[in-house]
């Protein structure tokens, strides 16, 4: 599994605890994203984009990546939990893996 990280915001991710994701942009950077994987030119210049942004990208051991993907959805549910506890408990069930 990788990521992609703004290094200013997370040096190190610690346990990955106070991640969170950013919000959805749309589907703009979907495409984006898959133009550039076909075109090694559009490609470099994405890369040069997130260098320059200090973006790097990280990448996680199957284990991390398990702990991580369960605290994403541990803290995503405790979320909706907050919200109406009821509903949570049973729409969990039919969510998650």
């Amino acid at each position: 599994m990788m990521s992609i990280c703004n290094s200013d915001e997370c040096p190190g991710l610690g346990q990955f605890a106070g991640r969170r994701a950013e919000p959805d942009r749309g589907r703009g950077d979907q495409d984006q994203q898959a133009a550039t994987v076909g075109d090694p030119k559009l490609a470099a210049g994405a890369a040069a984009k997130q260098a320059e942004e200090h973006f790097e990208v990280i990448t996680f051991s199957d284990a991390d990546a398990e702990v991580f993907v369960q605290a994403s959805r541990d803290a995503g549910w405790a979320g909706v939990a907050e919200i109406n506890a009821e509903f949570a408990e049973k729409l969990r069930p039919l969510f998650s893996h």
